[in-house]
């Protein structure tokens, strides 16, 4: 089990390269592959992880940005897109970057065309018809990009990330539990745990995978296989 003295080593790939190296050379890879990296950043201060975001910044991941006190999610010019969170209890920064194929239709207006003189009632229809066109192209291009899915949705990355933090606290009771000298003392909140662990485990299966986009579903299958990894530990 890694511990919290254990040292990575930083990969160079093109896609890690875009990255700023963290402060703390200690941490745990968590997937290591051509379109996307992952990994946990342990004795990492909130100080720190405000300073890597800025980092980030500076390395060109300031577009369509969104942040708040514990996470920070953009991407940069060539589509990288990254997703930085901070547990302040482990003192634990997590980074996932992903590279994501550009799906988006091709907008492009057609070449224009002599047309012959029109009416002024041809016109207008004309220029309605052009308008029409440009809102059409404007709606597909928005539908075109939520397809992209380039960042993961603010509100699905908070849900699953609450469910990831309870298991992170379930495990550390149940290592408490089985170490305890005190067991029967400890059978209500055993009781407890073990009703919640039934209640997330039972809303982690019941996500509609089918129906989430990619960027969604990418961090999905993240969180649930570090979720089993750490079951493991209990098992």
């Amino acid at each position: 089990m890694k511990t919290k003295e254990t040292e990575y080593h930083w990969p160079t790939s093109t896609l890690v390269k875009s990255l700023p190296v963290p402060e703390s050379k200690y941490g745990e890879i968590v997937l290591d592959a051509e379109d996307s990296f992952e990994i946990d950043v342990f004795n990492t201060s909130k100080s720190q992880f405000a300073d890597y975001i800025n980092a980030c910044k500076e390395n060109g991941f300031n577009v369509d940005y969104y942040g708040t006190e514990d996470s920070y999610d953009a991407e940069n010019k060539d589509g990288y897109t990254l997703s930085l969170s901070y547990d302040k209890r482990k003192k634990t920064m997590n980074i996932d970057i992903y590279d994501l194929d550009d799906d988006t239709e091709d907008t492009q207006e057609p070449e224009e065309t002599e047309e012959p003189e029109e009416t002024d009632d041809s016109e207008n229809a004309k220029d309605t018809s052009k308008d029409s066109s440009k809102t059409d192209k404007k709606e597909k291009k928005k539908t075109s990009s939520k397809k992209k899915d380039g960042a993961v949705d603010a509100d699905f990355k908070k849900m699953m990330d609450s469910y990831e933090d309870f298991f992170d606290e379930y495990i550390e009771f149940m290592k408490k539990y089985e170490n305890s000298d005190d067991v029967a003392g400890m059978l209500n909140d055993y009781a407890d745990y073990m009703t919640k662990y039934a209640d997330y485990m039972q809303k982690l299966n019941d996500v509609d995978t089918d129906n989430l986009s990619t960027a969604d579903a990418a961090y999905y299958t993240k969180v649930q296989a570090r979720i089993v990894k750490k079951l493991a530990e209990i098992q």
